[in-house]
């Protein structure tokens, strides 16, 4: 989805920065990917440097739009997004981890 597709009310919430209130050319906004009508953003202000991780869904004449602040670079979001999902036998093995008295002292000599 190009940027010139979407309406102009979208495009007026993804030039704007809540947080310093910047508007227009000094907020960059970059697509990160889309599947079907729901696009995923990367809005960054030039001034101040706060971005945001905006989820846009267009459903016919209708725009619904979440977003939430981050640090997150667009590098560092389309990493993420990248990675296999946490599994359940991930989360058993890393509790079972934190129970053995010889993982975390190695973990602590990390430190």
């Amino acid at each position: 989805m190009k940027r010139s597709s979407l309406p102009k009310e979208t495009l007026r919430l993804l030039s704007y920065c809540p947080l310093c209130r910047e508007t227009g050319q000094g907020v960059e906004a970059n697509i990160l990917g889309s599947e079907g009508n729901l696009c995923v953003w990367h809005v960054r202000t030039r001034s101040c440097g706060h971005a945001l991780l905006a989820m846009v869904l267009k459903n016919k004449e209708l725009v619904s739009a979440v977003g939430i602040a981050t640090d997150l670079s667009a590098e560092d979001v389309l990493r993420v997004m990248n990675q296999k999902s946490v599994s359940i036998d991930d989360v058993l093995c890393a509790h079972q981890s934190f129970g053995d008295t010889a993982f975390l002292e190695r973990l602590l000599m990390m430190i």
